[in-house]
């Protein structure tokens, strides 16, 4: 069975493809691959972030047919992953009817609740987040989709608020900045909560108030046909 990648981006080690194959359970999920075995399937498998991680639907290992390489070591092989298609939140940021900092109290309540299961981001840059397609118009969810390479931190390594400040939450507004989205009121609540469950809990209350990131009602799913299909007009 033959099936065709469209490149959707890279990172340091991760490269990123959306998955074409007309009838098929994988068309339109996102395939990654890596030269080296990386830690993001077993990091979202994990019961604490299953539901702040997209699913992993297929994991194996990769090899290039036919490509011997110089040094006469055999095939290139490559550790590959296949997970849900999301749409990357700072994507989503651009589309016109997108409350920004519903993007950014999104990001920040999915970010806590992973360091509660000892995930800590490496980059917590808003297109390492992904809004989970869906047909549910009252609710929108926010995922993790880049583990980054801390791996999971045990329990007895716990960060507490003032690591977590220092080393994350203090890039994050900078990031929030880069969507020029106004933060104050999320920055004010973490910074005035005496520790971080209380932060997770402030933030999480003010979430489920009014969980959506757009101004009107409307599914994720409708949401990205309509970015898709002004992608193709400029096309």
């Amino acid at each position: 069975m033959t099936f065709y990648g469209h490149y959707k981006g890279h990172g340091q080690s991760k490269t990123a493809f959306e998955i074409h194959k007309e009838g098929h359970e994988f068309h339109g999920q996102i395939l990654k691959v890596t030269e080296q075995r990386d830690t993001e399937p077993y990091v979202f498998k994990q019961a604490d972030l299953t539901t702040l991680t997209p699913r992993i639907l297929y994991e194996c290992e990769g090899v290039v047919v036919g490509d011997d390489s110089e040094d006469h070591s055999g095939p290139r092989r490559f550790h590959c992953w296949i997970t849900e298609t999301t749409i990357p939140l700072d994507e989503f940021c651009q589309y016109e009817h997108t409350v920004k900092n519903k993007c950014c109290l999104a990001a920040a309540c999915c970010m806590l609740k992973a360091m509660k299961g000892g995930l800590y981001l490496s980059d917590c840059a808003f297109f390492n987040f992904g809004v989970k397609v869906t047909d549910n118009n009252r609710e929108h969810v926010v995922v993790i989709i880049d583990a980054g390479s801390r791996g999971i931190v045990y329990p007895d390594a716990r960060w507490t608020k003032g690591q977590i400040n220092k080393t994350v939450m203090s890039k994050f507004w900078s990031r929030c900045k880069d969507q020029v989205a106004d933060h104050a009121e999320i920055k004010e609540i973490w910074t005035n909560s005496h520790d971080f469950e209380a932060a997770l809990t402030t933030l999480t209350n003010k979430w489920l108030a009014h969980p959506l990131l757009t101004f009107g009602v409307a599914s994720t799913r409708s949401i990205r046909q309509e970015i898709l299909a002004r992608k193709k007009r400029r096309a």
